[in-house]
């Protein structure tokens, strides 16, 4: 199991990198995203909220998104 999206883009097979992305593409197109736009994100370390080392993809959409404050 890949503990982060670092861990994950730095040791995963280039086939499976793309999987991922393309899998949360039809995800994406599936729930209708695509048009309006979504927000894909990934946590990794404390500073993130993440509380348990592990990598996972989040999918937000479906309503406007506020934007990150730079």
């Amino acid at each position: 199991a890949y503990v982060s999206f670092m861990d994950f883009s730095s040791t995963a097979p280039a086939e499976e990198i793309a999987g991922v992305m393309q899998a949360a593409g039809e995800v994406a197109r599936h729930m209708g995203l695509e048009e309006n736009g979504y927000r894909l994100i990934t946590n990794a370390g404390r500073d993130s909220g993440q509380e348990v080392p592990h990598f996972h993809l989040h999918l937000l959409g479906g309503k406007a998104l506020p934007a990150f404050p730079i």
